[in-house]
This record gives C-alpha cells, structure tokens and sequence, in this order.
C-alpha cells in the first residue's frame, strides 16, 4: 500500500514539470489546494496543473513509474474521474505488465483493460469505501474472467 513519503514527492515534482511541458507555465497553488509541508520542502512554489483522462507514461523514467502512476491514480479519482486511460505504448508489454500489475492492488480500482493499442483503460471507485462488488470485479479480473 502506498503512503506518501519521498515517492510521494517525486511524483508530483515529475508531473509538475510534465504538466509544464504538456500545458505552458503553471498557475501558483492557492493556500487551500497546497498539500503538505514535506512537498513545500522538496523545491518551494507548488503548482497545480489539470489532470485530464488520460496519461501518457513514456515522459518519464522506468524507475519512476510506480509512484507517477499511483499518484495519478489519486489526483484522478480525487478529481472526479471515474475512468481513466494510462498510456505505456505497445512493445514488449514490460511497462503494460508493470502498470496493470499496479492497478490490480490499487484500492480504489475497481477493473482494468488492456485495448491493445498500447493502453489501460482503469475503472476508479468513486465511493470512499471498498465495496463487495469491487473486490469480486478485482479477484475475477485475477482469475482472468474479467
């Protein structure tokens, strides 16, 4: 289970700076949308860009991947999305393995898929809590049914 920390914080300075590449300069983060004192200390002024429907995994380092996907998870979710598609391209399927690998024990992901045109496509929960429904659509998906 993820719970915050350095990954944390990585992961926000790298889809800050993506964010930045992707959508021009960056608005300053209002008092009430700046997070926590750990992510103030990692490099000063926060800023807060969109998060959108999908995202596009080839920007950033293998290494990083993890913790940029679990946190868009977070932001996704956080953001109202219900469904959302995590881009790692076709090739050998290493990438597709290590996302879908991510998304099968994420909590708040309720089913995945693959559209074999180098995509997942994730189902978020959008309730707070765990539900019965979710966690057979989960173990079903494991058991190759889904």
């Amino acid at each position: 289970m993820y719970e915050g920390g350095r990954e944390h914080v990585a992961a926000m300075s790298i889809l800050t700076r993506l964010g930045a590449w992707l959508f021009g300069p960056p608005r300053p983060a209002s008092p009430a949308e700046q997070e926590s004192p750990e992510e103030e200390a990692a490099g000063g002024t926060l800023y807060v860009q969109p998060i959108e429907a999908s995202i596009d995994l080839h920007h950033f380092a293998p290494k990083d991947i993890p913790s940029v996907v679990v946190e868009y998870l977070r932001e996704a979710r956080a953001h109202g999305l219900e469904e959302v598609r995590l881009i790692h391209g076709r090739g050998k399927g290493i990438q597709r393995r290590r996302v879908q690998v991510i998304l099968s024990r994420h909590r708040h992901v309720i089913s995945f898929r693959s559209d074999g045109l180098g995509s997942t496509i994730a189902r978020l929960d959008p309730s707070a809590e765990k539900t019965p429904g979710a966690l057979r659509a989960r173990l079903e998906l494991r058991r190759g049914r889904g």
